[in-house]
């Protein structure tokens, strides 16, 4: 469901302000996570704001990248469970 809903969000603009304007109205904490992160990390705002894009990005793709063979593997280690005796 998490990633359903990145992936939603960041499909929602082509460009990068309309997608962190997406994500920040469904996770307002990013705003302050890049207020803080970026004196943390001395980054400006606005590279923290692509870098968080680029991360959940990334992890959008990632996920979709093996979602079928962890599926697959939890199914199957499921399927394998046997009820305990009584």
């Amino acid at each position: 469901m998490q990633v359903k809903t990145f992936r939603r969000l960041l499909d929602s603009s082509k460009e990068p302000d309309g997608k962190w304007k997406a994500l920040t109205r469904e996770f307002p904490t990013l705003d302050d996570i890049v207020d803080r992160g970026a004196d943390a990390e001395s980054l400006w705002p606005g590279e923290m704001r692509n870098r968080l894009l680029e991360l959940y990005q990334t992890y959008v793709c990632e996920w979709e990248a093996v979602q079928e063979s962890i599926a697959t593997g939890l199914l199957k280690k499921c399927g394998n469970q046997q009820e305990p005796d009584s």
